[in-house]
């Protein structure tokens, strides 16, 4: 399968993960569910302002969707290798959407193991077949 393929399919795994923990966090609060949900929204457009708007091959971005937004965002692409700050700012912004949730998650264990499931399925393809794709030179999980 092409990596656009992949892309897509570990966007729909951390879709899914990011919807079981919000579902997860409703069912103990309502007000939990939508804190988290709103914060799993930022934390996507942190990262494709932040990350994915310096990236040199969002026109062909593997996930298809981010780039297209970052070009949304930004028009111009900024140039150069990315910066401690950068990845620091978009380091924080995914672990809190993906480590923050296991605070309500373990009392849903079947939940647990679907987020769980959909973080690590998603990883994998990320790591196996986009990154491996991606003319990135300047990302630091491209490998180039």
């Amino acid at each position: 399968m092409p990596a656009r393929v992949h892309g897509v399919l570990s966007l729909i795994a951390f879709a899914g993960a990011v919807v079981i923990a919000a579902l997860a966090g409703w069912s103990e609060s309502p007000a939990l569910g939508i804190a988290y949900a709103a914060l799993a929204l930022v934390s996507l457009l942190v990262t494709i302002a932040v990350f994915c708007g310096k990236c040199a091959n969002r026109d062909h971005c593997g996930h298809v969707v981010p780039g297209q937004i970052a070009r949304l965002m930004r028009r111009e692409l900024r140039r150069g290798p990315y910066t401690s700050a950068e990845l620091a700012l978009t380091s924080i912004a995914l672990v809190l959407v993906f480590l923050l949730p296991l605070g309500w998650l373990w009392r849903f264990p079947l939940a647990l193991g679907g987020f769980c499931l959909l973080l690590l399925l998603g990883s994998i393809d990320i790591r196996a077949r986009v990154c491996a794709a991606c003319k990135n030179a300047a990302c630091p999980l491209s490998g180039k």
